[in-house]
């Protein structure tokens, strides 16, 4: 696959990745996949990445055949829980070298995603030391099960046989901005301080359909308010969808919004 995007105006772009065989015009070679969301992809692979380094049981797995010491090894293990912890805070061209040189390749198909990782790679981003062997296999493959969602011309990807699925960081991101928007602006019409949505939307620079579509986000439960400030969201989530409403009811909103999916029962606040 390859990277392409589409411009829906001056301000949204949407990134994917799109088949070789159907930029070519190979309908019959194209595979049962032709195009993917590039958050979608990218995010999977990250959190394999992450989950990956952080895990010393499997770093060790893989240091196993390179005679790595002791203390070498309690260095490497050490790095990949620093590389995770700091990966937030890693600058897109920072997390991208680090992908490059830890990633081979990732097949997407219908109801699999693999993903393949070069040992030798990961462990020189670990910093371990060690004569890369032509005769020692460097492939470490993750297979993973999904399903497809359809979103438009686009298919959502999600990972099944997972505790927990979140939205990509830019998703969380516009959800706790909006959430943090809407708590304010609803303070601030009981109060008093603001005397109307067409106030606000004044003293804000937008418009009065977008504020009484973000206020809503106001009657959320605590217990979804907390879990969308902590990143807990299930995958499905979006700011789209919750500006399509929700009920009132805290347990119909916990069902309806997904978040059963991350948690078996919300817990009670009163």
């Amino acid at each position: 696959m390859s990277p392409s995007h589409s411009q829906k105006d001056r301000n949204r772009r949407y990134r994917y990745y799109v088949s070789q065989a159907t930029l070519k015009y190979e309908g019959q070679q194209a595979g049962s996949v032709t195009r993917v969301s590039a958050p979608a992809i990218e995010g999977v692979v990250i959190r394999e990445f992450l989950a990956l380094v952080q895990d010393g049981t499997r770093i060790l797995d893989l240091i196993q055949s390179r005679s790595e010491d002791l203390p070498s090894q309690a260095s490497v293990i050490d790095k990949g829980h620093e590389c995770a912890k700091s990966w937030p805070e890693m600058s897109p061209p920072s997390q991208i070298n680090i992908l490059t040189s830890a990633l081979r390749k990732v097949e997407i198909g219908r109801e699999r995603v693999r993903i393949t990782f070069s040992i030798s790679g990961v462990l020189h981003i670990l910093g371990a030391a060690f004569v890369p062997d032509p005769d020692i296999v460097d492939d470490y493959v993750i297979d993973l099960s999904i399903n497809f969602r359809r979103c438009g011309i686009e298919s959502k990807l999600l990972v099944t046989g997972r505790a927990t699925e979140a939205p990509h960081q830019s998703v969380v991101h516009a959800i706790q901005q909006a959430l943090h928007h809407a708590l304010l602006w609803n303070q601030a019409l009981i109060t008093g301080e603001a005397r109307s949505m067409s106030a606000l939307a004044r003293k804000h620079g937008v418009t009065q359909r977008y504020i009484a579509h973000l206020i809503q986000l106001a009657w959320l439960s605590p217990n979804i308010m907390q879990a969308i400030f902590r990143a807990q969201m299930p995958a499905t989530l979006s700011l789209e969808r919750l500006k399509k409403g929700f009920p009132l009811d805290w347990d119909k909103q916990w069902q309806e919004l997904g978040f059963s999916s991350c948690s078996e029962t919300p817990i009670r606040t009163s």
